[in-house]
């Protein structure tokens, strides 16, 4: 399973985040269409029989076209060495032995160089850092300090779902670390930073 989720991960973070550097402008799109279509054997001056609005329309159907093809040939690479999966022998991603893992490779060297590396890209992965790690830590301190007023105030902001019947944090260690990880990773990005700026007192809610 472990390989089918990793292979599952690859193809869409490659694919989507390429897709979205060329939508951003980050990846030139005739550029960016041109590996996409070698991915699928098409060449990249064959016109498609299809009309697209623009190069952005273009991009998404080349995009759902790859998925699909990467995802049947990941399994039948599983089903192909499923035997040595559980033997523990095979170890290398699935990704990894797909007809078209070279054009893979290029696309994931010019996503790091230019995607990844991008100025406002990196502020925003850092500024996640900065959401995550602060909602983690005031949310686990309030989760084995209850008693403070300040941390039932927190604890009074996460659903019922996330705490025992009784609306508390539980006895169970490990069970209050679930809890608290499985509300915050639940948190939409936008969401995560609009909760982290309320509790941190830098905006408040409206009609305040």
């Amino acid at each position: 399973m472990a390989f089918l989720v990793e292979a599952a991960d690859d193809i869409c973070y490659r694919i989507v985040d390429f897709e979205d550097g060329c939508k951003l402008g980050l990846i030139p799109p005739a550029e960016g269409i041109k590996l996409l279509k070698e991915i699928i054997n098409e060449s990249p001056e064959r016109k498609s029989s299809l009309t697209f609005y623009d190069w952005r329309e273009q991009i998404g159907y080349l995009r759902a076209q790859i998925i699909n093809k990467l995802i049947t040939e990941t399994a039948e690479i599983f089903l192909q060495n499923e035997s040595a999966i559980l033997e523990g022998t095979y170890d290398k991603p699935l990704i990894a032995e797909v007809s078209s893992k070279n054009i893979l490779d290029k696309i994931k060297a010019l996503s790091i160089k230019e995607i990844y590396r991008h100025r406002p890209v990196l502020e925003i992965e850092a500024a996640g850092f900065e959401v995550l790690g602060g909602l983690l830590d005031v949310f686990l301190h309030a989760a084995f300090e209850p008693a403070s007023r300040r941390h039932q105030k927190l604890l009074d902001l996460i659903p019922d779902q996330y705490l025992e019947a009784n609306r508390t944090p539980g006895l169970d260690i490990y069970n209050r670390i679930l809890y608290i990880t499985d509300f915050i990773s639940g948190l939409t990005d936008q969401a995560a930073i609009s909760l982290f700026r309320k509790i941190k007192g830098i905006t408040l809610p409206k009609g305040y």
